[in-house]
């Protein structure tokens, strides 16, 4: 069975606060619909025969505080090609989705809490996607656009490779996880942040940022780390800013390399590297501020330069120095 929605008036509305069930069958809404939550949490999920879906090809209007939840024991898909706008409190995704179209609104986040995704969804200004929970899979390569904000809180990421090209926070007290996957970081503003004081995992994974992001320490130390599969990588190629007092600490027990092919500016607090790391772009290091080696070889390569007024401790396993040092 399939419903489809059509109407376009914007009187349309979903507030029932009984679980509707979508049992093997698909709503389509190609209209305007209101989701109001003002009498409580509106759910969708499935209690017996699968895959149910829930698709929106129109605008869908999250309305009022409370929360909209798709979630199921079973089979139940939110897929999304049109226009999620979040005007009041937010949306709770806890099974598969396909998500497309246009993320707006700033009532809100839509949370990703777990399942498996794929697409290219366009951040608006103010909107935010968060990913949090527990395992997230994409399907697909998949692309995040636009000028708001992917808020990382934790969960594993695993699948298919996936391109933010919207703001990126990494960000809370949990672990967020990077497993056997390329997660590239494009954005460019100067608004992305990782602030996580909750170790972030490359596991036989690559992070790239290509863009400008900002590691914030001010809270505590911001940790990189492996726990598990492969060789873990942190590439730089664009521009990594080093802000507050504390310290951006790349750590392993296993194996996990960090590679500067942009510029790294060690604005405050300290950089300690203690994994192999490669400077084949520019490190500027300010007043008060370190670089510290740790027990592996420290590779200034012949495109690399170290440059500023602050401090480098040279790591014990030694500085195999190709390119250029310019003190001061």
């Amino acid at each position: 069975l399939t419903i489809t929605h059509t109407n376009t008036s914007g009187s349309s509305v979903f507030d029932s606060t009984g679980t509707w069930n979508l049992n093997g069958a698909r709503f389509i809404n190609t209209g305007t619909l209101d989701i109001d939550s003002t009498g409580g949490t509106i759910f969708i999920d499935m209690d017996s025969v699968g895959p149910g879906v829930f698709e929106n090809q129109g605008t869908l209007n999250k309305v009022a505080a409370g929360r909209f939840e798709v979630f199921s024991v079973g089979s139940l898909s939110f897929e999304n090609s049109g226009t999620i706008d979040i005007q009041g409190g937010d949306i709770f995704l806890n099974n598969n989705s396909v998500l497309n179209g246009n993320l707006t609104g700033v009532g809100g986040p839509l949370i990703w809490n777990f399942g498996t995704s794929s697409g290219n969804l366009n951040i608006g200004p103010g909107a935010v996607l968060e990913i949090s929970g527990s395992t997230h899979t994409f399907s697909a390569p998949s692309n995040y656009t636009g000028t708001g904000t992917v808020r990382w809180i934790g969960g594993i990421i695993n699948g298919a490779n996936l391109t933010v090209d919207s703001v990126l926070e990494i960000t809370g007290a949990t672990e967020p996880t990077l497993n056997s996957v390329t997660l590239t970081h494009t954005n460019t503003s100067g608004a992305s942040v990782f602030d996580s004081t909750g170790t972030f995992n490359i596991n036989g994974a690559t992070f790239i940022n290509a863009g400008v992001m900002d590691i914030d320490s001010s809270a505590g130390t911001v940790f990189i780390d492996m726990d598990s599969i492969g060789t873990g990588i942190f590439r730089n190629t664009g521009t990594l800013n080093k802000i507050g007092a504390g310290q951006f600490q790349v750590f392993s027990g296993g194996t996990i390399t960090f590679d500067n092919d942009g510029t790294l500016n060690i604005n405050n607090g300290s950089v300690a590297v203690n994994q192999p790391f490669t400077n084949d772009g520019l490190i500027d290091i300010g007043a008060g501020a370190t670089l510290v080696g740790g027990n592996a070889t420290f590779v200034n390569g012949a495109t690399g330069t170290i440059q500023g007024i602050g401090t480098i401790n040279t790591p014990t396993a030694g500085l195999n120095h190709l390119g250029l040092i310019s003190p001061g």
